[in-house]
């Protein structure tokens, strides 16, 4: 199973690409190309940390925009008695408004290959429960079954952080313990 989903915001743009076993990431900006590669099994279950973009080429322009056009309209004033040639006035104000609404947050999952940045849009829900699926595939094939070389109390202790995390439902859990408890007598027999 191979499938991709892209993210954009206005200079950046996120590709994951979810293979089997890992996810393939990769962030592009103006200023960085940066990929790796993770096992699902070393995403957090839940983000690292929250953080917020904005793109600030808006702010600059923005701010001296009406720097200008306020000293324009204040000689104006002083010379004309009216205030004219408010245009840079406007695009001062028309540039803080784009800064205000390019604001982006994303969700932040640290791994020992790098961050995760996955942007707060439509499809980050989608991203999200796709690294969550498949990171509890991949540990339901490696933990959830019964390895009898282990003592009960630990296999029930395994099989409850399996079920803490999700990755079990209650009904396998049951399951697993009608199973245990069954061995345990049998080979108390």
């Amino acid at each position: 199973m191979e499938n991709s989903l892209s993210q954009n915001h206005l200079l950046i743009k996120t590709f994951f690409t979810f293979a089997d076993t890992c996810l393939h990431y990769r962030y592009k900006s103006t200023d960085k190309d940066v990929s790796f590669q993770v096992d699902y099994t070393q995403i957090p279950i839940t983000p690292t940390q929250e953080i917020a973009d904005k793109y600030s080429l808006f702010r600059n322009l923005g701010i001296a925009a009406l720097m200008i056009g306020g000293a324009m309209a204040v000689n104006n004033f002083m010379t004309l008695g009216r205030l004219e040639d408010t245009l840079f006035l406007h695009l001062g104000l028309i540039s803080m408004f784009l800064y205000s609404i390019s604001t982006k947050k994303f969700s932040v999952f640290a791994t020992g290959s790098g961050n995760i940045l996955v942007l707060k849009d439509k499809k980050h829900d989608t991203i999200i429960e796709k690294m969550h699926h498949q990171r509890n595939r991949i540990l339901k094939e490696l933990y959830a079954h019964i390895d009898f070389q282990n003592s009960k109390e630990h296999e029930i202790e395994k099989f409850d952080h399996l079920l803490k995390d999700g990755i079990i439902t209650e009904e396998e859990y049951n399951q697993f313990l009608i199973q245990l408890e069954t061995k345990s007598k049998q080979t108390i027999q």
